[in-house]
Parts: structure tokens; C-alpha cells; sequence
């Protein structure tokens, strides 16, 4: 597998992690707060809408390339351009620490 060319990532990304913040009443919130930003390169690999309840939703699976980066997880999730993208995997290709795949989706996830 090749690695992606810099040209190809040109998708400014915000990747945030999320922390628990106490409350004045006591109970606990979560925040996102930036990991890093970075350039990356998005392909959307499929789309679809579900249903749930009556209400319908958009949701898309996408993929995110860029240059490797020590503690990304699937507890994180990305940010761009007003889209909040849920990490499901995180792959570092070929065990080399030179690029890491992002398996990603759009849409409604519980936290």
C-alpha cells in the first residue's frame, strides 16, 4: 500500500478527545477538547440513511489519511469543516508509524 501524496491531503482536521468536566451542581459533563490539527485526505467510502423512531438521519462511512501520530484512539473523534466524524478504528498502516487509516462514520453515536 502506498502512502498517501501530501497534495492528496488537503482536508485541515481537528482530531479532539473527550474529557469529563465537573459541574458547579456536582455532575459531571463531557468536553471535547483538541488532541491535534493536522492535514488529511477524506474519501467517503459508502452512504445511507437510517431510520430510528420516525426520524431519519443521514450516515456515511468515510475514511481519513495522514501522517502518523502517537496516541490517536477510538475514543477520539475528528472535526471538520462543522462535521463531527465518530472514529470506529484506527489503523497504523503496515506497523510502520509512517501513515495511519482512520475507519470513520457521520451521524448520531452515543457517548
Amino acid at each position: 500500500m502506498s502512502l498517501a501524496r501530501s497534495g492528496q491531503r488537503r482536508c485541515y482536521v481537528r482530531i479532539e478527545v473527550s474529557t469529563q468536566v465537573k459541574q458547579p451542581n456536582g455532575s459531571m459533563k463531557t468536553e471535547w477538547q483538541p488532541y491535534i490539527s493536522l492535514w488529511a485526505a477524506i474519501e467517503t467510502l459508502k452512504g445511507m440513511e437510517k431510520a430510528s423512531s420516525a426520524t431519519t438521519w443521514p450516515k456515511a462511512d468515510q475514511k481519513i489519511t495522514f501522517r502518523y501520530v502517537v496516541g490517536i484512539l477510538p475514543t477520539m473523534r475528528v472535526y471538520y469543516q462543522n462535521v463531527i466524524y465518530s472514529i470506529l478504528n484506527v489503523n497504523n498502516v503496515d506497523t510502520r508509524n509512517r501513515e495511519i487509516v482512520l475507519t470513520t462514520e457521520t451521524g448520531v453515536k452515543a457517548i
